[in-house]
């Protein structure tokens, strides 16, 4: 039945009065309906804002569905205002303020992928259309924060202008200029980060609550790394130093400074500061600041894997009266620093992927990349810290050679690496210079034969390039033999560890490896066509085969990497011409040709190759996705899953390079066609393998569709930042979606 709108103003306005509950929302939200339908605008008006504020101050735990919630119904009411902006008293518009700050404070600050970055700035525009002066300010600053997850310096630059025109205070001398210099510094824009805070690290005239906000030393400290950049190194040294002299450092102040550690080799004090803050990457708080915090630890723990520190052993201490996100996160056990590392890693690139996913950008995870992947520079010497845990290295007594035959005799490969990194700093400190160089090899070999991981792409890239500096000092014979460890340490970086490793060090590497008088110059021009290829610099491919193919001494393994290069490069006709006269030598098959053939509309060789060789062993990536293509286009969804079952050992493990991101996304639309065949809740059995732990698994279609696809767009998007291109995307986009 109807109510009159004397009814509903009684009942509205009793409600609005109950003490803050659940209760009083669901009243609220029940009136709400009823106002709606009766279509009159002033109660609609006030049952929108106390709905508002009943939801802003409801007892009810927090979460993204709840903060999604309020910023929902502070949207609706901004919506009211712009079709009704006259009908707003002085008050009721004041109201809407302060829930749309509060709203806007949780999409901003507290989880930027609460709602789309396009939803957030139409609701500023929104708010702006009727902006009265006093709130100008605060509408700028919000604005620049919106430009800043988007990655629109631009905008952010006008916004600060439009800041400190409107600024109810001085800026420079404020909290805000903190902010600033924080924001431009994180960005990478390190003049501007020293312009913001140049008046504030003075310390002259900073107002109370600004200085308990950061007091200038504090602020001083951000700039560390900024001036690292600028090459002002006595200023950076101090501002490290100025930041890091207090007993707690905030959350969003401790990046800068596990980076500085990191880059100047300061890897102790790096360590004390995590283990005294390590209960603040346990928050529940998961703002931009928590993903920089994230890559820098993952940044300072890199090096520390690099010095062959990785598998030492420490506690997280579990101290659930004080920060009870120990507990969630891991607390009371312990853990290695290649467990930590994984995680901090993991978890910075992931919620950037989602802060990139919510304001159409992929500035978030290019820049966590960066932060982890901070490049070392001249060391600065500082304190060592206060990590009141040193680790007793083994010294090494008698003969150095048998400690490096007792490290090698350990038959778990995970062991003997462990051995070898205590063997090997032992033998750095004690300046037995052989014997560590030895040992570096030895781990080299090792690493070689331990599963895929960050971890272990970190420590054999690092043994690699110490071998091969090192390696030139010996005799030929000995020479010959490092050289054939280093060409398969690089292979498998190129293949295997694309995700983990910047291409500018596999490259240094390779450049390293040739230095080298026993390296064979065609076999490097093989590994570099495979690497620049895979990088998609189709240019430099051009070049390294037109140089290549002028060689007196050129193979035919030289035109086959080539001709696998333009495959993936997607210059098929290219490919076809130097592969397709190759058939039958070299290893080359027609079924690497199926993905060529297909794309340039080649049906009746398509047809013969996979006829040909859909039951061949020796599948690689490339044939493995040219199958599966084939079989989807042609509607042999069945002959599909045959052949993704007899070859599931390839999908066991996360893809490594380009073609096994291609050859993953196959698999992926295979497992959607399926589930759109109402056959996704299909059990089936994935066997145990050397790869897989805990024996055989139960999966079904519609699991493999979402497990892989998220880890194969993870390794995407990973793999992208370590090439600095973003290619790859829109041609997985286009397998994964084909119809």
């Amino acid at each position: 039945m109807n109510r009159s709108p004397q009814e509903l103003r009684a009942q509205l306005d009793a409600a609005a009065a109950l003490p803050d509950s659940l209760a009083k929302v669901s009243r609220l939200q029940d009136l709400a309906r009823w106002v709606e339908a009766a279509d009159d605008v002033d109660l609609r008006i006030d049952a929108n804002l106390a709905l508002v504020e009943a939801l802003k101050d409801s007892p009810e735990v927090r979460n993204k569905k709840v903060n999604q919630r309020y910023i929902a119904q502070v949207a609706r009411t901004v919506g009211l205002h712009k079709a009704h902006p006259y009908r707003f008293s002085e008050d009721q518009y004041r109201r809407l303020w302060v829930g749309f700050f509060w709203a806007a404070l949780r999409f901003l600050e507290d989880d930027p992928t609460l709602i789309p970055g396009a939803q957030a700035r139409e609701l500023l525009a929104d708010m702006a259309d009727h902006c009265p002066p006093n709130k100008e300010f605060e509408l700028h600053r919000m604005r620049m924060k919106l430009a800043m997850r988007a990655a629109d310096f631009a905008e952010a630059e006008r916004c600060e202008r439009q800041m400190r025109s409107t600024a109810p205070y001085d800026l420079d001398r404020s909290h805000e200029a903190v902010s600033l210099g924080l924001m431009w510094a994180t960005v990478d824009r390190h003049e501007d980060a020293v312009r913001a805070l140049s008046v504030y690290t003075l310390g002259e005239g900073i107002d109370d609550f600004s200085r308990d906000w950061a007091d200038p030393r504090e602020a001083l400290g951000q700039l560390a790394m900024s001036y690292l950049h600028l090459g002002r190194r006595d200023e950076a040294r101090r501002a490290h130093l100025e930041g890091t002299d207090r007993e707690r450092i905030r959350h969003g102040f401790l990046p800068v400074h596990f980076m500085f550690c990191a880059a100047t080799g300061n890897l102790d004090r790096g360590l004390g500061l995590l283990h005294r803050h390590v209960h603040e990457l346990c928050m529940e708080y998961i703002g931009v600041e928590m993903t920089w915090l994230y890559a820098s630890v993952a940044a300072l723990l890199r090096r520390v894997i690099e010095q062959g520190r990785g598998h030492e052993r420490w506690e997280l201490p579990k101290d659930d009266s004080a920060h009870a996100g120990l507990a969630e996160c891991g607390g009371g056990r312990e853990w290695t620093y290649e467990q930590f590392f994984h995680s901090m890693l993991t978890q910075a690139q992931d919620f950037a992927d989602r802060v990139d996913d919510a304001h159409g950008t992929t500035f978030h995870g290019r820049n966590a990349h960066r932060i982890a992947y901070t490049e070392p520079v001249a060391p600065i010497w500082l304190p060592p810290g206060d990590w009141g845990r040193p680790v007793a290295i083994p010294v090494i007594e008698g003969d150095p050679g048998h400690v490096l035959d007792e490290a090698m005799r350990n038959e778990d490969e995970t062991r003997r690496a462990q051995a070898l990194w205590d063997t090997w700093r032992a033998a750095e400190l004690q300046g037995l210079d052989e014997v560590a160089f030895d040992t570096q090899a030895a781990l080299v070999e090792t690493l070689l034969g331990l599963t895929w991981s960050a971890s272990v792409a970190t420590q054999l890239v690092a043994t690699s390039e110490r071998v091969a500096a090192g390696a030139r000092s010996f005799v030929p014979e000995r020479r010959s033999g490092y050289v054939a460890l280093l060409l398969r340490a690089a292979v498998r970086l190129i293949d295997e560890l694309a995700a983990f490793v910047p291409l500018h060090r596999i490259r240094a590497l390779l450049e390293a490896i040739g230095r080298l008088p026993e390296a064979s110059a065609l076999t490097l021009f093989e590994l570099r066509i495979r690497l620049e290829a895979n990088a998609n610099q189709s240019e430099k491919v051009t070049d390294l085969w037109d140089r290549a193919s002028r060689s007196a001494a050129a193979q035919e393994a030289v035109p086959i990497a080539a001709g696998r290069a333009f495959a993936e490069l997607e210059r098929d006709e290219e490919a076809i011409a130097l592969l397709e006269p190759r058939i039958g030598t070299g290893g080359v098959r027609a079924d690497d040709l199926l993905l060529p053939y297909l794309r340039t509309g080649r049906e009746a060789f398509a047809r013969e190759a996979h006829e040909s060789h859909w039951e061949s062993s020796d599948m690689n990536d490339a044939r493995l996705a040219g199958h599966l293509l084939f079989c989807l286009r042609h509607g042999g969804l069945d002959r599909a899953r045959e052949f993704l079952h007899r070859n599931l050992y390839d999908y066991e493990l996360p893809p490594g390079n380009p073609a096994a991101i291609r050859n993953h996304a196959a698999s992926v639309l295979l497992a959607r066609r399926l589930v759109d065949a109402g056959l996704g809740d299909e059990q089936w059995t994935w066997p145990e393998s050397d790869h897989s732990t805990g024996g055989p698994q139960e999966w079904t279609y519609a699991e493999y569709h979402k497990e892989v696809g998220v880890d194969m767009w993870r390794r995407l998007h990973r793999m992208e930042r370590c090439y600095g291109s973003e290619h790859l995307r829109p041609r997985i986009l286009a397998i994964t979606t084909a119809d």
